[in-house]
């Protein structure tokens, strides 16, 4: 039975958009875009800059970076094999605590937050259920190296845009500056120079997958940071049906796809009725469309393939 965050305020009371706030403390898609976006650049200029500039610490940065990048492309689905890969990567980074080196320790918890995102992009999009072991590593060492969940969640943003927020790119960047060009909005969004469209897709949908899939393990010791917690599922619903611009091209329904299968059957067990009316509004939007009357995933061969399959992932939720 997974753990219910809104026991003393059950969601089933609530409007979507009044529960997501409530869950979410009254920040909005805008504000976590812009907290992550500062958290980019303080990691670049306090951690990865500062680092490679002193050759010394860079030296030192590299041979830990190697151990950590074999580790995580280590993990297999088994108890002892996530245990003892979770111990070493703690281990590799516990040490780095001291206030002497925390600009090195930044740059190693920005190089075990790639790692992970790296495995998904490579072994989640090629098999899903190699979801299940990354996600346990990841989520115990998010549940022990201060720091990583803000830079982990940044560092997603950063390879695959808004996603895991979910939210736009928009048209100024955090600090209200203009982009310097269309290439620096294309790179904020996460694509890469080159890239087609399956292939973003597919990487998308892996990262999105790690991150739906550590949603859902339940802490036992403590409360992961917010953008972590499990009441985060409902927020990423509310939001993303909020977001047409994301919704309706077929990379939006592809995520849907995989938000609903990682976490449709537990969320449905949390909030009930209330998810269930939401399921109702998703599959208007692949049947008879949203209130513009747009359908999601748009009406390319690729938005329509992935409209099926959203309607059969939540008919299979439904008939649960």
């Amino acid at each position: 039975m997974l753990y219910d965050p809104c026991a003393e305020a059950p969601v089933s009371c609530l409007s979507l958009g009044a529960a997501s706030k409530l869950l979410h403390h009254e920040l909005t898609a805008q504000e976590d875009w812009t907290e992550a976006k500062k958290n980019l650049d303080s990691i670049k200029t306090q951690g990865t800059k500062f680092v490679k500039a002193n050759p010394s610490l860079e030296s030192t940065f590299n041979i830990i970076r190697r151990q950590i990048t074999l580790r995580v492309g280590q993990v297999t689905n088994d108890l002892d094999s996530i245990n003892r890969i979770s111990t070493e990567l703690v281990q590799i980074q516990i040490f780095l605590l001291s206030p002497f080196l925390p600009q090195l320790y930044i740059a190693l918890l920005s190089s075990l937050s790639k790692a992970f995102i790296l495995q998904a992009e490579i072994e989640v999009t090629a098999e899903k259920k190699s979801v299940i072991p990354l996600a346990q590593v990841a989520f115990n060492c998010l549940d022990t190296l201060e720091g990583l969940p803000e830079v982990f969640f940044s560092k997603i943003c950063q390879r695959i845009g808004g996603w895991a927020i979910p939210f736009s790119s928009p048209e100024k960047d955090f600090d209200g500056g203009p982009w310097a060009n269309d290439d620096e909005r294309c790179k904020v969004s996460g694509r890469k120079e080159g890239e087609s469209e399956s292939e973003y897709t597919d990487r998308v949908m892996g990262v999105m997958r790690l991150y739906f899939a550590v949603l859902k393990i339940r802490p036992t010791r403590q409360p992961l940071k917010e953008m972590w917690q499990l009441p985060r599922i409902w927020t990423w619903f509310a939001r993303f049906m909020g977001e047409g611009g994301l919704l309706e091209t077929p990379v939006g329904a592809q995520v849907l796809y995989v938000a609903l299968d990682v976490l449709g059957k537990d969320a449905r067990a949390i909030w009930g009725l209330q998810f269930v009316k939401l399921l109702a509004l998703i599959y208007k939007g692949t049947t008879t469309g949203l209130g513009n009357g747009e359908l999601i995933g748009g009406t390319t061969p690729e938005g329509v393939a992935a409209r099926v399959k959203v309607q059969l992932v939540v008919e299979a939720i439904m008939k649960d």
